[in-house]
């Protein structure tokens, strides 16, 4: 915990100083001593910023990326979707070149990425990485280089996709920490959460069965905060090979997929749709959250965070705890409404 002192502390302490050893009091002196107090409070101000960027958990992020780069944990950056459109209406067959640029009608923008005959389906990539370039087939693209022989606005996309987010910040400051944390792992079971953590940037969560299936087996079910927290092979494949490069000798580690148990909720006296929208939000979010703790969803925190949305309604279920077992996770089920 911060112990600097307040600047007008520091401006009376200043104050105190000058009048013990000056034996004066006047308008000057109430100059200096903001001067000084000003400058000491900058001094603190600046110790409590170099104790911040000790440390991954409390550091700037742009001294998240100096702790990333020294522990050798790289954000992942985003993606650029790919796929094909087609063109309609041709009255003659086109060259398209390369670098054509074609946009959707919310503004998002491809690029062709080689010359093609306008009657073959025309290869194209997003100009930005991210989800937001993923396109379902069927829509309607409009050219924004003018390309001759070429209606501007009969274009549709085939399936456009690939197109992936940069890394949540906050995730990525999840796996800088479980490096820096690493140094000190020797095979507890908080040590194999934090290596499945740094195994792969889509694990969010670990939970550990030490001596299990057997005396000198540890098994390590891994999962996404996510509706669906079940990776995927590859994922768990990646951080099969990372424990194991991690691990003492002689134990044996399973990576296996997390199971899920569905909790279903039934309520009662909410007649607003948007109310019940945002019911269902609220509790996808926070049985999300809660993935990878083992303790128990009662029914009066489920009764708190529907309360954070209104205060007429009735929970008819659950009536009593639902406990995850080691090997699951909770996952929401959606609303009933009565």
């Amino acid at each position: 915990m911060s112990t600097k002192p307040s600047l007008q502390t520091l401006i009376d302490r200043a104050k105190a100083s000058i009048i013990q050893k000056t034996k004066a009091q006047n308008p000057a002196t109430d100059a200096i001593a903001a001067a000084l107090g000003g400058g000491t409070y900058s001094l603190y101000a600046y110790q409590d910023y170099l104790a911040k960027q000790q440390h991954p958990s409390s550091c700037d992020e742009d001294w998240l990326y100096v702790w990333g780069a020294r522990l050798k944990v790289t954000r992942v950056q985003g993606t650029y979707a790919t796929g094909t459109v087609v063109f309609s209406g041709l009255t003659n067959i086109v060259s398209i070149p390369a670098e054509t640029i074609i946009k959707t009608q919310s503004g998002v923008e491809y690029e062709v990425t080689a010359e093609t005959q306008s009657d073959q389906p025309v290869p194209v990539q997003c100009l930005s990485s991210g989800t937001t370039g993923n396109i379902a087939a069927g829509v309607s693209l409009f050219l924004v280089t003018a390309v001759t022989g070429l209606d501007p606005d009969s274009i549709t996309s085939n399936d456009i996709s690939g197109g992936t987010d940069i890394e949540d910040i906050s995730h990525y400051r999840t796996r800088v920490e479980a490096a820096y944390n690493e140094r000190y792992a020797v095979g507890r079971p908080e040590d194999y959460k934090i290596w499945a953590i740094s195994s792969h940037p889509d694990v969010d969560f670990a939970k550990v069965a030490d001596c299990f299936p057997d005396a000198g087996n540890v098994t390590v079910y891994i999962g996404q905060k996510e509706n669906d927290p079940v990776l995927t092979d590859g994922v768990k494949d990646a951080a099969q090979i990372f424990i194991d490069s991690q691990r003492i000798g002689g134990v044996i580690v399973y990576v296996l997929h997390i199971s899920t148990n569905s909790l279903s909720v039934t309520l009662a006296d909410v007649s607003d749709v948007t109310t019940r929208q945002s019911i269902e939000q609220a509790l996808q979010t926070y049985i999300n959250d809660r993935m990878g703790d083992d303790d128990p969803i009662t029914p009066g925190q489920l009764v708190i965070e529907i309360s954070k949305i209104t205060e007429t309604f009735s929970l008819i279920s659950p009536t009593t705890s639902v406990t995850p077992a080691k090997s699951e996770v909770i996952t929401f089920g959606g609303v009933t409404w009565q």
